[in-house]
């Protein structure tokens, strides 16, 4: 690969700084996307204060995150990081209805306000950034200062607008995405709502990377129903779910008797319109941080009787008419729809309200994955190492779960 992986003769390694690092959603999908392409990476550094996802990112990858507000950091820190790839996920609320929309004048927007000032200082900027955040922020003041701040560094810029049920997973997760990179091969274009194109053998090795095949043909721009971050121009796609692996694919055999919804629940709020799927559905509402805490727009819960009827928005009175019975999905089917790997684990200390606020805060895995891979070869002036000529039809959904 080229320039954007290597640095100080630190030939063909990516090397990544991870800000808002999370749970390590953008690491796992670093990974994903470098073993498709066949180049190794390191993550220099990771940087965030909620110590919950610092001992969950610690616990699945052997490091734990600096706990320092990115705020404090400074040029020279992260000029002696010499990173060539920084991957952020910052905070969402002062972008969204629930935060009020405060945009720059929200404290929580002050760490990457001051990575935007440390971009135009620095001495050896990263040559490609990815961003993930929620619909609006690509009409805020950030966004702008944002933008102002690459164009200074001679950044080419690509955003889109995407969701996990364009590439195959039953979950609408509208997200804005920025790719940035400093190189000449790497157009700028304007908002996009549709997947980066792929091609067969690449598509092979991201689904074999990811354990989980990718839609044949990506839809347009997705249905959304997260009441925190609607974006007032989705629409529902033609043919949505041609092609979308059913939710039972991502259920446990034997969830925890504990995450059944108690009827007293929906008799308190006859009039409240819940959003209740079943095992054979191919979508899901958004899941947000106040899952299971909160019933108000924060994601879907699973349908556990009369399944053969499946009732989609119903109120707290009919669900009560009907004797219909739903829980919560657990911590770790969220991981599975966010398209973690299998293999991610829980620290025993964090309880179920922690996680599903971690998993809440995080992202999918898959959609960042695929923008990664078309952004890195995109970026890079050299020809991608070969990849083995194999046939490029996914396995059965089923058998890649099962690995």
């Amino acid at each position: 690969m080229g320039r954007y992986v290597m640095r100080n003769g630190d030939d063909q390694m990516v090397r990544c700084c991870e800000f808002f690092s999370g749970i390590g959603g953008m690491r796992a999908a670093l990974r994903v996307a470098c073993q498709t392409i066949q180049v190794p990476f390191t993550i220099v550094q990771a940087y965030d204060v909620n110590e919950h996802a610092n001992a969950a990112y610690e616990a699945n990858y052997g490091h734990r995150p600096s706990n320092r507000s990115i705020a404090n950091l400074t040029v020279d820190e992260l000029d002696a990081l010499s990173a060539t790839i920084w991957l952020m996920s910052p905070p969402c609320q002062p972008f969204t209805h629930g935060g009020l929309s405060l945009d720059d004048a929200d404290t929580r927007t002050s760490p990457l306000v001051h990575l935007t000032e440390i971009l135009q200082r620095i001495k050896s900027p990263p040559q490609f950034i990815l961003l993930e955040n929620v619909p609006h922020f690509e009409t805020s003041n950030t966004h702008a200062l944002l933008l102002a701040a690459l164009k200074s560094r001679d950044y080419q810029t690509q955003e889109f607008m995407l969701s996990p049920i364009q590439l195959g997973y039953p979950n609408e997760r509208l997200r804005y995405f920025l790719l940035a990179s400093q190189s000449a091969n790497f157009p700028t274009t304007t908002l996009s709502t549709q997947c980066p194109p792929v091609n067969a053998i690449v598509r092979f090795k991201l689904e074999e990377a990811l354990q989980a095949p990718l839609r044949r043909q990506p839809i347009g721009q997705a249905p959304h129903l997260c009441a925190h971050c609607q974006w007032s121009s989705a629409t529902v796609p033609e043919k949505p779910f041609s092609d979308i692996r059913p939710l039972h694919e991502y259920l446990l055999p034997e969830p925890d008797p504990a995450l059944v919804i108690p009827p007293d629940l929906f008799n308190r709020r006859p009039t409240f319109r819940f959003d209740l799927v079943v095992g054979c559905s191919k979508r899901s509402s958004c899941f947000t941080k106040g899952y299971g805490s909160s019933y108000k727009g924060t994601g879907s819960m699973l349908q556990i009787n009369q399944e053969d009827q499946p009732v989609g928005l119903a109120t707290g009175e009919q669900i009560v008419q009907r004797n219909l019975a739903a829980r919560y999905f657990s911590p770790q089917e969220l991981l599975r729809l966010h398209g973690f790997p299998p293999h991610f684990e829980w620290p025993h200390e964090l309880s179920t309200v922690q996680r599903w606020k971690l998993v809440g805060n995080s992202l999918s895995v898959p959609v960042v994955a695929v923008l990664l891979v078309h952004g890195l070869i995109a970026s890079d002036p050299s020809p991608c190492p070969p990849l083995p000529q194999i046939d490029p039809q996914p396995s059965p959904a089923g058998n890649r779960h099962a690995s």
